[in-house]
């Protein structure tokens, strides 16, 4: 039975207050993105050259902080040609990694004069032989991922890394709410189908890899229902961007909601649309792919919203 939405508006200021940490654990979990910043470009090829851009792929390797070996992430980069310094949005992929709708928001955004950087995933989270207590591990590491492409961006003349934007849907827009709130050189963020709550999110999203990783885990686990695997993860994950919300402005945050969301469940979106106490958003009645393939008639709402925040 679907819950009444007047009963799930009811219950979302207790939900917040359920989630709430103390800002000394928030600092001390803040510790776990800490990382070695020394790192090095292995490749830097040009794939490709347009009229108002040209494509860069790249890679830089550094250690691994949970793990302590090394560790590749791979990028793309959209590098506008106008001249000076122009501003930049990184673009994170969702769970199935690199899809047409990456290409298509970095084009866009490189064609109307901005830097675009598609950041892939290091790895995928749904890994069969991922256990459940490394899922704040594959959190981190993706954060450190997304902080050493930056990195290499400081060192390129071309780029105002004053002005960093971020931009995702699904698991790209979970990632791209974590990175605002964890990055303190990211501006701002446009997010598409994210939600907060990630314990509740992984045990009741229908969306097809995650309910396959869902049940090989409880079969690998022992975990014999939901409601224990819930109380699992809520014990397990320390790393989620409810957690974070209070470390960033309502004003840095652009959500785009689904209504009718199983995969990223809505409630959840909801959850997270409360702990940034209601920043600007849209609501569209559709489930989750069709909500994610908004992004078309969002893109121009993206790219004002950010420059706003740079004050281009």
């Amino acid at each position: 039975m679907r819950t009444p939405w007047i009963l799930v508006v009811f219950l979302l200021p207790f939900m917040a207050i359920a989630n709430q940490i103390s800002d000394k654990e928030i600092e001390e979990r803040l510790k776990k993105f800490n990382y070695d910043p020394h790192q090095e470009l292995i490749s830097f090829k040009l794939k490709k050259k347009k009229l108002l851009y040209k494509k860069y792929v790249g890679k830089v390797r550094g250690i691994d902080p949970t793990k302590n070996v090394q560790m590749n992430t791979t990028f793309t980069w959209y590098k506008n040609k106008l001249p000076g310094q122009r501003p930049v949005v990184l673009i994170i992929p969702s769970i199935i990694g690199l899809t047409y709708i990456e290409s298509d928001v970095a084009s866009f955004v490189a064609n109307l004069g901005v830097h675009a950087v598609v950041v892939e995933l290091s790895e995928n989270i749904s890994d069969p032989n991922r256990p459940t207590s490394d899922v704040d591990g594959f959190l981190i590491r993706n954060q450190v991922s997304i902080s050493r492409v930056i990195d290499f961006l400081e060192g390129e003349s071309s780029v105002d890394t004053s002005k960093i934007g971020i931009f995702g849907y699904s698991l790209g827009g979970i990632r791209s709410t974590l990175a605002l709130e964890v990055e303190p050189r990211i501006d701002a963020a446009f997010v598409l189908v994210a939600g907060g709550n990630l314990p509740d999110i992984l045990t009741h999203s229908k969306q097809k890899i995650v309910a396959q990783w869902r049940r090989e885990r409880m079969k690998r686990e022992g975990i014999s229902s939901k409601k224990l695997f819930f109380k699992k993860l809520k014990k397990l994950i320390k790393i989620d961007p409810i957690y974070f919300a209070k470390l960033r402005s309502q004003n840095e945050i652009y959500m785009i909601l689904g209504e009718k969301d199983t995969a990223v469940p809505t409630k959840n979106q909801f959850e997270l649309l409360d702990a940034f106490n209601y920043p600007k958003h849209q609501k569209f009645p559709l489930p989750h792919f069709w909500t994610a393939l908004t992004y078309k008639l969002n893109l121009l709402r993206a790219l004002i919203f950010l420059k706003n925040r740079w004050g281009d």
